[in-house]
């Protein structure tokens, strides 16, 4: 894993090689598709060419409907069950609380946690969207993997949300399942005909074997491109989980562990999702019906996490302990972000020893009191926490609000004032990992429930006209999620290709913060950070009333480019937020909680 960003950029070009190929191959074979009926029925190609398409068309549409539908779909599919967040066994606890590590430490919304009781070791995420993401494991991979193991595991499977794989899953499975739709047509034509004059059946029966002929061809063809792609996005993916872990071992063990035990989920829907599983059964490498292998062979992996590996899949815990180095002070990992335009930059080794972000993470959770952890768990709990969160001194709360609470939902308001005094010893580095286990929390209300949590979130936060910069990308980061999740509002999937694209919104969401960081000299900051990086033809945008409204829609808008170029308006915010070179504990959640409202992963501090 030493060339690790050599590595991503191949595995990335790949992709993009064969998804041209896909496309192209889709048109060509619509055409031999019109050619075959031609020479078989007779049947003119301008009528025939517009009808495949359209099949093909319908077929993907009603797959992606499907799998849209949101990340759980696939996980009930399989029959897997959703953990709860009150859950008394150990081996859930320890998943769950190694998702919720692995989150926080890349400033991510925790997922939703099922398992599926398979007593194989595998995995698997799906949703389109982060905000309505699932994390899927085996009952085998919690009981037979260690903690080490288990959090390899985790981070690759953030590597797939992270690098938008799901969304491409759902694409490319979708265009598969349309040509599988000409089976089903042809299927069609054999049974509505049996019975009908002799020429007729003929004739219909040879459109119905031909249609099911070229649809198994086609589908087969697309799951080979297919394939190509899911085998460069899991090379991607484990080098995500080093990024995530600084530990090769730990998901090169699991791997190992496969070998040595089964990946081969049991399900009899299993093979219809196989592309999105952790791993297949596949050891050596590659033969002749390899071409259909959804993943490189285990062999591949684990050399190139483990080049020393002897080859033997065992179950040995025969790690040595690495020497710990002296933890690195804030002002070191600032100073590391600050040269890097992305994150995956400020990664030059790969050692746990080193940066420990997922440790830090374990850390700050573990310094949040059991009584808080208890009440995040809890729906009603969790939303007494957040208000109270929010208003940190009552004293900032109008009688008012507190009196309508008290009128709307009087446990709530009971709830809110005995979560203010716990929170009186909550480190400030924790508000926001906290707001996230409380987030993760509130999808088990019902949606009455939470459009009145989201009525009187809002209230609280608009309440006199005065909006708290912080407090308003709080409310963000819970309701965003929410929305999706509860169908209130649609994931947005379109693209955005380039910065140019979104000129004005950056250019309005960078003067905002300046504005926010220091309103007498904002311009002059504005122009400090954008001409560092040569953007001469960016302008200060003008801000006399901030005007929230706005910048929502700013950020909507944001959160559509590419995740690189979101690094970057994360680089300038970061920037803007360190300008005096020192980033306290305010700034420091101002900028988690930008991140989380970019959707870029950030190391954690």
């Amino acid at each position: 894993m030493r060339n690790f960003r050599q590595a991503q950029r191949k595995a990335k070009q790949n992709v993009t090689k064969l998804l041209l190929l896909f496309f192209v191959a889709s048109f060509l074979f619509v055409g031999v598709c019109s050619a075959v009926l031609y020479i078989t029925s007779g049947l003119s190609p301008s009528t025939t060419a517009p009808l495949i398409f359209l099949t093909i068309l319908i077929g993907s549409f009603y797959q992606s409907s499907k799998l849209k539908g949101g990340g759980s779909v696939v996980a009930r599919e399989l029959g897997a069950r959703e953990i709860s967040p009150l859950t008394k066994d150990i081996n859930e606890k320890k998943f769950l609380n190694i998702v919720e590590e692995v989150a926080i430490a890349s400033s991510t919304p925790i997922p939703t946690a099922y398992i599926l009781e398979d007593e194989s070791i595998n995995a698997f995420v799906s949703g389109i969207s982060s905000e309505d993401m699932i994390i899927c494991t085996t009952k085998g991979a919690i009981e037979k993997l260690n903690r080490e193991e288990l959090q390899g595991v985790v981070g690759h499977e953030f590597g797939h949300i992270f690098n938008e794989d799901v969304k491409l899953n759902v694409k490319v499975a979708s265009m598969i399942f349309g040509f599988y739709s000409l089976v089903i047509v042809g299927r069609f034509f054999l049974h509505t005909h049996i019975g009908s004059r002799k020429d007729d059946k003929m004739g219909s029966v040879a459109i119905g074997f031909v249609l099911m002929a070229l649809g198994i061809i086609g589908s087969a063809i697309g799951s080979i491109i297919n394939a190509g792609i899911s085998r460069q996005k899991e090379y991607l993916a484990d080098a995500s989980a080093v990024q995530y872990t600084r530990n090769p071992l730990g998901i090169s063990g699991a791997l190992k562990k496969i070998g040595y035990y089964s990946g081969a989920i049991s399900s009899p829907n299993s093979e219809l999702y196989n592309h999105f599983y952790l791993a297949d059964e596949q050891k050596k490498k590659f033969n002749l019906f390899s071409i259909f292998a959804t993943h490189p062979p285990l062999e591949d992996r684990i050399y190139t996490l483990e080049p020393d590996w002897d080859g033997k899949y065992d179950i040995k815990e025969n790690r040595k302990a690495k020497p710990k180095k002296p933890p690195k002070t804030q002002e070191d990992k600032f100073k590391e972000i600050l040269k890097t335009a992305t994150v995956l930059e400020t990664i030059n080794e790969f050692s746990p020893a080193d940066e420990k972000n997922i440790d830090s993470a374990k850390d700050d959770l573990g310094s949040i009191s059991e009584k808080l952890k208890t009440m995040s768990n809890e729906p009603l709990s969790s939303q007494a926490l957040i208000l109270a969160l929010l208003a940190k001194d009552f004293n900032e709360v109008s009688s008012e609000q507190l009196k309508r609470l008290m009128n709307i939902n009087p446990k709530l308001y009971r709830l809110t004032l005995l979560s203010s005094r716990e929170l009186i010893e909550l480190k400030p580095e924790n508000y926001l990992n906290l707001i996230l286990l409380c987030t993760a929390s509130l999808k088990q209300m019902s949606l009455n429930q939470y459009l009145d949590f989201k009525e009187i979130l809002i209230d609280w936060i608009y309440e006199n006209g005065e909006v708290v910069f912080f407090e308003w990308l709080i409310q963000r980061i819970v309701l965003q999620p929410l929305d999706v999740y509860f169908k209130v509002r649609l994931p947005r999937v379109k693209k955005f290709g380039s910065l140019n694209e979104q000129k004005s919104q950056i250019e309005y969401f960078i003067s905002f913060l300046c504005v926010i960081e220091d309103e007498k000299n904002s311009e002059q900051l504005f122009y400090t950070i954008i001409n560092r990086y040569n953007y001469n033809e960016y302008r200060f945008t003008q801000i006399q009333t901030k005007d929230y409204e706005k910048l929502g829609l700013t950020l909507d808008s944001l959160v559509l480019l590419d995740i690189n170029l979101r690094n970057k308006i994360l680089k300038l915010a970061f920037l803007t937020l360190n300008e005096d070179k020192i980033l306290d504990a305010k700034n420091r959640q101002m900028l988690y909680a930008i991140s989380l409202a970019l959707k870029v992963p950030l190391p954690y501090m």
